[in-house]
């Protein structure tokens, strides 16, 4: 007799099921949830934050130099825009040291000041009878621009509350 023929098959086991699944994915699977949620929700911030500031560039560009009233109109513009931004004050009745303030407040003002000159001169030209050098319409748009994209929204107001009053 052979011992050999004493062996029964192999019995194979069942399949190891993928499901349910073991603690440590269910983590993972919900940390990147979260990371999903949380980073939709930070562009969607992100986006918004700069949707006022993307229209004011947007107008600006449209408007004409020519025109009698772009002197004016970029005024409101930049005002309005910066309104958006600091909702608790009232911006648009400042006077001229304030607005000089608050356009030489931020991070361009070290790097790129003539922006704020130029803006300041504009709103100069708005309030005084004697205009001294004023710099082109497309002068005016770009700094108008630049300056957008420098400072908005990310200025501090504490800083030109502080200096201009």
């Amino acid at each position: 007799m052979n011992p050999l023929d004493q062996l029964s098959d192999i019995q194979t086991p069942d399949a190891v099921s993928w499901w349910p699944l073991a603690t440590g994915y269910w983590v993972l699977l919900v940390a990147m949830i979260l990371l999903v949620i949380l980073l939709s929700v930070s562009i969607i911030k992100y986006r918004n934050k700069r949707k006022t500031r993307n229209e004011a560039i947007r107008q600006i560009q449209a408007l004409d130099e020519q025109s009698s009233t772009f002197s004016l109109s970029m005024q409101h513009i930049l005002k309005l825009t910066i309104q958006h931004y600091l909702p608790n004050e009232t911006i648009t009745s400042w006077h001229s040291k304030q607005w000089e303030t608050l356009l030489h407040s931020g991070k361009s003002s070290v790097t790129k000041p003539e922006l704020a000159n130029t803006l300041y001169a504009l709103h100069e030209s708005l309030y005084t009878a004697q205009v001294n050098e004023l710099p082109s319409p497309a002068e005016i748009k770009s700094a108008a621009i630049k300056w957008l994209q420098l400072e908005l929204p990310a200025f501090s107001y504490e800083s030109i509350k502080s200096e201009g009053k």
